[in-house]
């Protein structure tokens, strides 16, 4: 059985919390203990894509390199990627190996990010991480459902499930104080 590192593994956020970080200035991502956190390295960050076309579908998913049949970043994913990447090098947030999905919109992503150290990748069937995580998922959302969990909980089996209230897909977007509360005291241990 594979075994991730053994230090902290946190789900901080979807792509879309990127969006409204991109627009807080270095002072106060400096104050804030996510900032601190994430500056200090050593943590693996999931992060989801930007936005796609929305009359794109992925109609041929096995084949990762028919791109044509996948959704893609339209001009709004694009630029957010951008942002997240500039975001993180502002902070001052060391990015080591990134690892994406193989479909082109997530490896796309982290090359408009800038990162250097990119790998298209499958996660192991037999991979594990018995350190706290964290799962966010928006009350109005129906990405995450109940029944997902047990699948989630089988490589993270201290994944803790946080629904959070008034936000959709797009969570720091919909309920930005919700979630920065949440990751918050799931980073400093007060939840």
């Amino acid at each position: 059985m594979s075994t991730l590192s053994r230090r902290t593994v946190t789900a901080l956020a979807i792509f879309s919390s990127l969006s409204a970080m991109s627009g807080m200035p270095a002072a106060a991502a400096g104050k804030n203990d996510i900032a601190q956190e994430l500056r200090a390295g050593g943590l693996v960050i999931v992060v989801r894509h930007g936005a796609t076309f929305p009359d794109q579908a992925d109609t041929d998913p096995l084949n990762f390199d028919n791109i044509a049949a996948q959704r893609n970043l339209n001009d709004k994913g694009k630029a957010l990627a951008k942002s997240f990447g500039d975001v993180l090098r502002q902070a001052r947030v060391p990015v080591g190996k990134v690892y994406t999905s193989k479909y082109n919109r997530a490896y796309e992503t982290a090359v408009i990010a800038g990162f250097a150290d990119i790998e298209a990748w499958d996660v192991p069937n037999d991979a594990r991480y018995d350190g706290p995580t964290l799962f966010i998922a928006g009350a109005t959302s129906g990405y995450i459902q109940p029944t997902h969990r047990p699948v989630i909980r089988a490589p993270f089996p201290k994944g803790r499930f946080v629904t959070l209230k008034n936000a959709g897909h797009w969570l720091l977007a919909d309920n930005p104080a919700g979630f920065v509360a949440v990751v918050e005291a799931f980073l400093t241990g007060t939840a």
